[in-house]
């Protein structure tokens, strides 16, 4: 259960920047708020105080795990648009 914080975390950034129109703004909040979540992540789990590095599996989690959020949302967006039609 270490590491369900940071994938959870990641999937509701992804949800929540999905909501952003500019694609632009979208990248640069889901990459600072992967790096919030992921710090915060490494922190509350007490990895965090053994050693920074784990700031190098933490939050690259979170951001896949937002990435593969935004890219099923597209997904699933697109496909209701095409079947209204």
């Amino acid at each position: 259960m270490g590491e369900a914080f940071p994938i959870l975390a990641g999937l509701l950034i992804g949800v929540l920047v999905q909501r952003i129109a500019r694609v632009q703004l979208r990248a640069i909040a889901l990459i600072v708020l992967s790096a919030l979540a992921g710090t915060l992540a490494s922190f509350i789990s007490g990895e965090l105080f053994v050693s920074w590095d784990f700031l190098f599996f933490d939050i690259p989690l979170v951001f896949a795990a937002a990435v593969v959020a935004v890219v099923l949302l597209s997904w699933w967006q697109r496909r209701q648009a095409t079947a209204a039609r």
